[in-house]
C-alpha cells in the first residue's frame, strides 16, 4: 500500500472524537456537583452546640425568624422569646411575648417597648443583638425551639442541666465544630 493505514479507535485518538465528549461530560458534572457542594456548605444554619453529645442545626436564610418557647419558673406561664437571623454571628432578640405580669418580669421602660395585647398577653419589644446564646435546659422550664413546623425540644434533644450554645453560622463551620 501506498498510505499508512492508522487505527482509529479513542486510545489511539487520544482526546479527539467520542474521549473528547466524556472528558467535555465528566467535566461538566465535576463543576456542577462543585458549585452545588459550595452552596450547600455556605448555607447559613442555627448551630445547637451542647457540651457533650449529638449536635442539631437547622438551615436559615437572612431575616429568618425563629423562637425559643418556655416556662418560666415562678409563674409557670409560657414566654415566647423571636430571634431573627441578620447573618453569621448575627441574631437579634426582638421581641418577647408573655402571659402574666409577676415576679421576674421586665417592666421599666428601659427594659424594651411594652404594650399589652387584645388577647391578654404582652409584648416587650427588645431589640438586643446576640452571636451567641448559651443556657442550660431544664425541665421544669420546657424549653423548645420553634422554626417554620418543626419544634426542637432542648431537654429531650440535649438533656436536662447540658450547656448548650446557640448561634447563627455557615454550614461548613457547623461540620468543624
Amino acid at each position: 500500500m501506498w498510505f499508512k493505514e492508522t487505527p482509529r479507535s479513542p486510545f489511539v485518538l487520544g482526546n479527539r472524537g467520542v474521549s473528547k465528549l466524556y472528558t467535555v461530560f465528566a467535566g461538566g458534572i465535576i463543576v456542577i456537583a462543585l458549585g452545588a457542594f459550595y452552596w450547600y456548605a455556605t448555607q447559613l444554619v442555627v448551630a445547637l452546640l451542647p457540651e457533650r453529645g449529638a449536635k442539631q442545626c437547622f438551615a436559615v436564610t437572612q431575616g429568618s425568624v425563629w423562637q425559643m418557647e418556655f416556662k418560666h419558673s415562678y409563674e409557670l406561664t409560657l414566654w415566647r422569646d423571636y430571634f431573627t437571623v441578620n447573618g453569621a454571628d448575627d441574631m437579634v432578640l426582638t421581641h418577647t411575648i408573655y402571659q402574666s405580669q409577676g415576679c421576674g418580669f421586665p417592666f421599666s421602660a428601659g427594659e424594651g417597648k411594652f404594650e399589652a395585647l387584645p388577647d391578654g398577653h404582652f409584648k416587650l419589644t427588645l431589640n438586643r443583638p446576640y452571636k451567641i446564646i448559651n443556657m442550660r435546659p431544664a425541665e421544669q422550664a420546657s424549653p423548645k425551639i420553634l422554626y417554620e413546623e418543626t419544634v426542637y425540644d432542648l431537654c429531650k434533644l440535649f438533656g436536662h442541666g447540658t450547656l448548650l450554645t446557640i448561634k447563627a453560622e455557615p454550614r461548613w463551620k457547623y461540620w468543624l465544630e
